[in-house]
């Protein structure tokens, strides 16, 4: 008991007058908690950052049409959660879109399961 008190960093006198607290103890180590857990956290987040990608295409008329072909891999994805959003350039969903969308899932060596399409008319 007396080594865990002696961790009391909040003593309320000078060291030489004072006597550590259980309390003090307690407080001590709960921060102590805290800031490695916090620069635990601060160091995973810098070493394995998030991604995402964005394709951008500036058009000078608003009544243009493009047809976009996108292939992407996606592995130990399952085909449920992907999907996809379209926004216009002002960060607007897209509403008035149309085509086709086909999940292939595949195996770990690149063949292919199954096919899932589906046809978009918003």
């Amino acid at each position: 008991m007396s080594a865990f008190l002696k961790l009391d960093v909040f003593r309320k006198l000078p060291k030489d007058l004072s006597e550590p607290t259980f309390c003090g103890a307690v407080v001590s180590m709960v921060c102590a908690a805290v800031l490695i857990l916090l620069t635990i956290t601060e160091v995973h987040t810098y070493l394995k950052p998030s991604t995402s990608s964005q394709i951008s295409i500036q058009s000078s008329h608003d009544t243009d049409t493009f047809h976009i072909n996108v292939d992407v891999v996606l592995p130990h994805m399952p085909c449920d959660v992907v999907g996809l959003d379209l926004e216009d350039s002002l960060g607007n969903n897209v509403s008035d879109y149309y085509g086709e969308l086909h999940k292939h899932r595949l195996t770990s060596d690149g063949s292919e399961i199954s096919v899932e399409s589906w046809e978009e008319k918003n």
